[in-house]
């Protein structure tokens, strides 16, 4: 972890070979993608019920964190000095937290009994999972797109005066939003029936708010009701909520379909998730220029149109999941 702390933070920062960077960045993914599946992976199909719940809290809230600090690392001028003494900071105070806990993890490790996980074969997914992650990897890509083109939003279609800052707001708060979300969804109780039924965990009838609190949100930001930015910050607020719900809800799905039926498939794509999602908005954004200069129809149009699109079919989605269950 100290290893990948230096990589990410000093390699990528001071080379000015593109060729270097992309490799330093490919490299630094993969091996961080690595072992934090491995970690999560491992950490589902071992801990108790408890362990599991505050694992997925802690998980996303500092996920959650590091949105927030990203808008302020680049409005204070993220390039150069600043930047290199920035990130370096940011190394201290993640990198010294992780030293601390894993040589206490270390000295519990000498005294504890070791932990031997079975590896059985893996029965395939079923249905309903299949069709729970094609739901979330649809709801992963309506964010990819959305966070990728927040700054054009607020530029040519809200018009915003200084709105690189104002978009920046609108992302720090968003994330503030999504880590209430993530704490306050309450756990479900544990049980008997739990063993039985890990499928109880996807919520469905919670699913079935947030993606038609996803829906009303893209349809009022579309219709630019007011052009107020306090008009344009209620609705980031609402879908970061939303969004939180989301990640707690569905990750603390894919971690129960892991340790109650053995199966790691599921929570590996789902830890892949924003990464596969990242490559689909890239292209289905793509398709959107290619389709602007073809047919001179307005951006934003169309940008609103495949946001909205892909929430029915995750309103379809969920519909047919409900019918099974």
């Amino acid at each position: 972890m100290i290893f990948l702390h230096l990589f990410a933070f000093v390699s990528l920062l001071n080379t000015g070979s593109i060729i270097i960077y992309t490799l330093c960045y490919v490299v630094g993914c993969f091996l961080m993608s690595f072992l934090h599946n491995y970690l999560d992976n491992f950490y589902a199909r071992t801990a108790d019920a408890a362990s599991i719940n505050l694992h997925i809290r802690s998980l996303l809230v500092f996920q959650m964190f590091s949105f927030i600090i990203s808008p302020l690392f680049f409005a204070a001028g993220g390039i150069g000095y600043l930047g290199t003494v920035t990130v370096t900071l940011l190394a201290l105070l993640t990198g010294i937290p992780a030293l601390i806990i894993l040589s206490k993890s270390i000295r519990a490790g000498q005294k504890a009994e070791e932990i031997r996980v079975v590896q059985r074969e893996q029965p395939p997914m079923a249905g309903k999972e299949k069709l729970a992650l094609v739901y979330v990897l649809l709801f992963f890509t309506v964010v990819s797109v959305f966070l990728s083109m927040v700054t054009y939003i607020a530029s040519d279609y809200y018009r915003f005066s200084d709105y690189s800052t104002k978009s920046g707001i609108a992302l720090m708060i968003t994330s503030f939003a999504a880590c209430l979300g993530v704490v306050l969804l309450k756990p479900l109780k544990e049980g008997e029936e739990a063993a039985r039924k890990p499928d109880r965990y996807f919520r469905p009838r919670l699913q079935t708010l947030i993606t038609g609190t996803a829906f009303a949100m893209g349809l009022l930001l579309m219709l630019k009701i007011s052009s107020s930015f306090t008009y344009f910050l209620f609705i980031s607020v609402v879908l970061g909520y939303a969004y939180g719900l989301f990640l707690n809800s569905t990750r603390q799905y894919a971690v129960n379909i892991s340790n109650f039926r053995n199966n790691t498939l599921f929570l590996t794509i789902y830890n892949n998730g924003q990464s596969i999602s990242f490559v689909a908005s890239n292209i289905l954004l793509a398709c959107i220029w290619l389709i602007q200069k073809t047919t001179q129809l307005e951006c934003y149009l169309l940008l609103f149109t495949l946001l909205l699109t892909i929430v029915v079919v995750q309103l379809v989605l969920l519909l047919r999941w409900r019918s099974w269950y």
